[in-house]
């Protein structure tokens, strides 16, 4: 009809019409097939290959730009259009002006009014009496509230200085069992009262053994002086006899002389000199034995020296083998007295005894090698019978250090081990630290032994099983809270991923299911698992908890060593028994994505990112609802940032548009570092960039701060 042009074209083009409005004054003037031929150029269907498209909801596209504007009612355009639109505009200041002058007439009028009321309730007020009394009361209830505010305080402080004493206590009595467990003494009164007076006795006993030491030690220093005179007196005695054996000698000689010579006087000349004949005849013979004697002599001298001196080295080797013998002992006594050492010895089979609550020393009273043979026999005596066999493994400090580093993490909750060597000649020291103290590896052992065995009493068979049912129904409950979470995030995801789409209309989703490779009893377990506990019935609670109880005991008879903690985690991973994997929504169709699915780089990376973007947009979404469930929904949201570094690296630019605009659609704020990008793109409504310039020649470093509005950059004015 008059006045109106209308641009058609084919259904695949359009969803719609386009129609221009042109004035009947105005219809000579105006072109129809030039505005006809403008209204053909634009597309109303945004998924068509026009270059130029609009629809209803006020989504464009032009060339590259895209954007939405939307206006709540039709305006014309034109000169003619604007004058009208500033008739109407300046009728309705005019109304709004007349409506404002009614308003302050009125308002007038109930200002008058308010003022009359004021001036009568200013009358009453003062026929009213005097509120000097109720002033006072005020005043008194004001100080009562203030003490009793402050009495309040005081409790809470005093109650407050209570409860610090109490866990002062606690912390005192947990200390004192601690030191007691350490120094492996009694934990209560009545033992340790009865330990005090035994070491009082043992005080008195060494006082005792003291004073008798000392008198003993006075009675053989005057023995040591008695004997010291008796052996003088000896050899004064030696002397002595000596002297009289010489002299007796020398008077049997003369008396035989004498006797001689008396005999001889008065006989013959001839046989005068016949007896001197015989004596010198026997005085020659006496000289030759006694040069013979004298031989003999020096001969026995020598030897004897030679005796002496061996004999010297004798001792000397002696003294040394002893002086060895002691050295050995004393190192061998310092290795049995290594903390642990003992008690390790003594408990060859693994088992320790529960009645010894500490290892006996072993004591040595003699020196040198009877020592070292009293402390042999001692640790002989420790040590299993000879047709016992005993497996000797060798063993290094460094071995037992990175061994214990391995298990440490393996160790239950409160205990912790460490080694030391202060000697590299004694052996490592193995101490734990644990709920009772810190002890050495034996006496710890011994302790959690007979705390396991107590404890162990402590449950009958009915109880273990009624308890571990318990534990077993927990597990299942948490590990059905744990997948149905886990289905939730997905679909979470998917939500977010399915208003997502790439500049090729390609759409990702996720799809996590079972495995199919399971075995049959796994899988039954999980489609219990996967059923939501209430809805479970008993008969299926009883099931999953056996099929729980012999997947958990299967998995401790493969591996008995391993903590139950560590069991239940590697046997009960629910990710092992699901697969993820990353569905393509492109043209109608489903594919899984692979290595060999026909996509270009840029919808690789495309593809890519978007899976790791929705999953950070469904754990904000799913936090954010969890934070305002929690508080009743007072609380807004919650800070959905993605944090980025060397953002989109190896993504060509012609995509770097379409990935921030992921990011936008999936309202996630982001915060990045790159080299070479700046973000300014018209996906981006709003940007704050900073720029790193770098001088090395002046060693400094400048801050260029911008701002990005969608459409224009501008320079930040507080650059530093």
């Amino acid at each position: 009809r008059a006045g109106w042009i209308v641009g058609r074209m084919p259904r695949d083009f359009y969803h719609g019409l386009l129609v221009a409005s042109v004035p009947t004054r105005l219809g000579d003037a105006v072109d129809e097939d030039v505005v006809a031929k403008l209204l053909r150029s634009i597309s109303t269907n945004l998924s068509s290959s026009a270059r130029n498209s609009v629809d209803v909801a006020g989504n464009f596209r032009l060339g590259a730009l895209r954007g939405r504007h939307v206006k709540e009612r039709a305006e014309f355009i034109g000169v003619t259009a604007r004058r009208a639109a500033l008739a109407r505009a300046r009728a309705d200041a005019a109304e709004q002006l007349r409506h404002a002058g009614d308003i302050v007439a009125g308002r007038q009028t109930e200002l008058a009014d308010c003022r009359q009321s004021l001036a009568e309730a200013h009358a009453l007020r003062d026929q009213l009496p005097k509120t000097q009394s109720i002033q006072h009361a005020l005043t008194e209830v004001r100080v009562a509230t203030q003490s009793r505010r402050r009495a309040e305080e005081e409790r809470k402080h005093a109650a407050a200085i209570m409860a610090e004493a109490e866990r002062d206590e606690r912390g005192a009595d947990d200390a004192l069992q601690r030191l007691a467990s350490t120094l492996i003494l009694p934990r209560d009164t009545e033992k340790l009262d009865a330990a005090r007076r035994d070491l009082h006795e043992l005080s008195s006993t060494l006082t005792q053994c003291e004073a008798c030491l000392g008198a003993l030690h006075r009675s053989l220093a005057n023995w040591s002086a008695a004997v010291d005179r008796l052996q003088l007196a000896y050899g004064t005695l030696a002397n002595e006899r000596a002297d009289l054996s010489d002299a007796t000698s020398r008077h049997k000689a003369e008396q035989v002389r004498l006797h001689a010579i008396e005999k001889n006087i008065g006989a013959e000349y001839e046989t005068v000199v016949a007896e001197r004949d015989r004596c010198k005849q026997y005085l020659r013979e006496a000289e030759k034995r006694l040069r013979a004697r004298r031989n003999e002599r020096d001969t026995a001298v020598e030897a004897r020296a030679r005796a002496e001196t061996a004999a010297k080295t004798a001792a000397d080797k002696l003294q040394q083998a002893s002086a060895a013998c002691e050295s050995e002992r004393s190192s061998l006594q310092a290795i049995i007295e290594t903390p642990g050492y003992h008690g390790a010895i003594k408990d060859q089979d693994d088992q320790p005894n529960e009645k010894e609550t500490m290892s006996e020393p072993i004591i040595v009273r003699s020196p040198g090698a009877d020592g070292l043979r009293e402390l042999l026999d001692a640790i002989s005596e420790l040590l299993p019978p000879d047709d016992t066999a005993i497996e000797v493994v060798p063993v290094t400090a460094d071995g037992v250090r990175q061994s214990l580093l391995r298990r440490r993490d393996a160790l239950g909750a409160g205990y912790d081990a460490e080694a030391s060597q202060p000697d590299p000649a004694t052996p490592l020291i193995v101490e734990v630290t644990g709920p009772f103290g810190r002890a050495s590896l034996t006496d710890s052992l011994r302790t959690v032994a007979a705390q396991h065995r107590q404890n162990t009493g402590l449950l009958n068979r009915k109880q273990a099983d009624a308890l571990r049912e318990l534990l077993q129904g927990m597990v299942a409950k948490e590990l059905a809270t744990k997948i149905t979470g886990a289905k939730h995030l997905v679909s979470l995801m998917n939500q977010r991923l399915r208003a997502v789409t790439t500049a090729h209309r390609v759409g990702v989703t996720l799809r996590w299911r079972r495995r199919l490779d399971l075995d049959p009893p796994t899988a039954r377990m999980i489609e219990l698992l996967a059923k939501v506990p209430d809805l479970r019935s008993d008969e299926e609670e009883s099931e999953l908890r056996q099929a729980l109880s012999k997947r958990l005991d299967e998995a401790r008879a493969e591996h008995p060593g391993a903590p139950y903690r560590q069991i239940i985690a590697d046997t009960l991973d629910y990710k092992q028994w699901h697969e993820m994997a990353v569905i393509l929504n492109r043209d109608g169709k489903q594919a899984k994505l692979s290595r060999r699915t026909p996509l270009s780089e840029g919808e690789k990376k495309l593809v890519t990112y978007l899976p790791l973007f929705a999953a950070v947009a469904a754990s904000s979404d799913a936090l954010s609802q969890q934070l305002r469930s929690a508080r009743d929904g007072e609380m807004p949201g919650i800070a959905r940032f993605i944090l980025l570094d060397d953002a989109f690296a190896k993504v060509s630019e012609d995509n770097h548009a379409q990935l921030f605009g992921l990011l936008v659609e999936l309202d996630l704020d982001l915060i990045a570092t790159s080299e070479r990008l700046w973000g300014m793109h018209r996906s981006v409504p709003a940007l704050a960039i900073t720029e790193v310039v770098r001088d090395a020649a002046l060693d400094a470093i400048l801050l260029e701060h911008y701002r990005w509005d969608g459409a224009t950059l501008e320079r930040a004015a507080d650059t530093a």
